[in-house]
């Protein structure tokens, strides 16, 4: 049965997926809540989400 295990795996891979998206949705918020303000401003709040998220990841 192919398409059991081909849908197995694809499972797998949305389940991973959906697992790194949670875990940079904190990066995903700063660029929405930043798209109303100036480009370097929201670039430098995009930044500044990106290092925080990687320390976060990084650590625990």
């Amino acid at each position: 049965m192919p398409e059991m295990i081909e849908s197995a795996a694809i499972m797998e891979t949305i389940n991973e997926t959906e697992a790194m998206a949670s875990m940079f949705s904190p990066v995903a918020e700063a660029m929405t809540l930043s798209k109303a303000q100036p480009i370097n401003t929201s670039f430098a709040a995009v930044q500044a989400t990106i290092k925080s998220t990687v320390a976060t990841a990084t650590t625990s």
